[in-house]
């Protein structure tokens, strides 16, 4: 069967533009999360600015392995709730702190309970057992042991 060379460029024609609007997507994608990434890591800062101004939490920061800040951590409940939000992570190294590491958090709840709330949540990770198992372990949670006796 002979194509019409018209069918056939139109065929191509198609085939490019596909790949074409899939780029474009992806670019657009990856803009949108630099633009969320850039967001999260000016709402960290204010963060840190707010901890800096405390002496008590200036000194365990100053003593800390890393730092894990949710900026806008929230919660809502009725009957079923959810809580989440993104963070990002940055540890001690020889030179001073790494690169920022953006995780998602978030957390599903059944119990009675209802209302919302939110803030901004700042993780110290005291020791390098607590950074490894926070960087390893897909999953955490907060208890009474994550709250350690310290001392200054």
């Amino acid at each position: 069967m002979n194509m019409p060379i018209r069918a056939v460029v139109a065929a191509l024609g198609l085939g490019l533009a596909a790949p074409a609007s899939l780029v474009a997507e992806e670019m657009n994608e990856r803009a949108q999360e630099l633009r969320s990434a850039t967001e999260t890591l000016d709402e960290a800062a204010e963060v840190v600015d707010t901890l800096n101004d405390d002496a008590d939490a200036r000194r365990l920061l100053d003593r800390a392995q890393a730092v894990f800040i949710v900026p806008d951590y929230a919660r809502a409940s009725l009957i079923a709730g959810a809580a989440g939000g993104q963070g990002v992570l940055m540890s001690r190294t020889d030179d001073g702190w790494s690169g920022p590491a953006f995780y998602n958090i978030g957390a599903i709840n059944l119990g009675v309970a209802a209302g919302v709330e939110g803030g901004s949540i700042a993780f110290l990770l005291m020791s390098s057992d607590a950074l490894r198992g926070f960087r390893e372990e897909h999953n955490f949670s907060l208890n009474a042991a994550a709250v350690p006796n310290l001392k200054a």
